[in-house]
């Protein structure tokens, strides 16, 4: 017959101790301290109003170290000032106006172009892509922007 225990997982003991009953040095393999799981993520959760619907953005991939986020918010940051001179961004059409600037928006293309310059190499595949698609974006927006004035 079956003890109520059996169904129980088994403890497993495991002696981290730098040294051994003699007095001899271990492994530090066998010293090393296991990895403590990682939480379980938050279920992502969708809001619904009337006539909207707004999706939370997609969660950044676990490999990702919290410096690459801080790069892409800085890359983005700078993307969205120059979308802001080329009047791609605004509330009304006297904003948007008021707000080209054809020289600042070449000034923030090129921060973008040093950016992707200087850490070329550097990068992972997503931020590699998501620069180019940026400064991509940017410099096709400005040679439309500017053959239109």
């Amino acid at each position: 017959m079956a003890d109520e225990n059996d169904s129980e997982p088994a403890i497993k003991v495991t002696d981290r101790r730098s040294f051994t009953r003699d007095g001899l040095k271990r492994d530090q393999e066998a010293v090393t301290q296991p990895k403590e799981p990682k939480p379980s993520p938050e279920p992502r959760r969708e809001v619904k109003g009337e006539g909207f619907t707004i999706e939370p953005p997609p969660s950044l991939p676990e490999e990702m170290a919290p410096g690459d986020a801080a790069f892409l918010n800085l890359v983005v940051s700078i993307y969205q000032s120059g979308c802001i001179h080329l009047g791609l961004a605004g509330e009304s059409e006297q904003a948007v106006a008021e707000a080209l600037d054809f020289e600042a928006a070449r000034g923030t293309i090129e921060m973008l172009l040093a950016l992707r310059e200087k850490t070329k190499g550097n990068l992972s595949p997503d931020e590699g892509r998501i620069l180019e698609t940026l400064v991509a974006e940017l410099q096709m927006a400005y040679a439309l922007k500017v053959s239109d004035a």
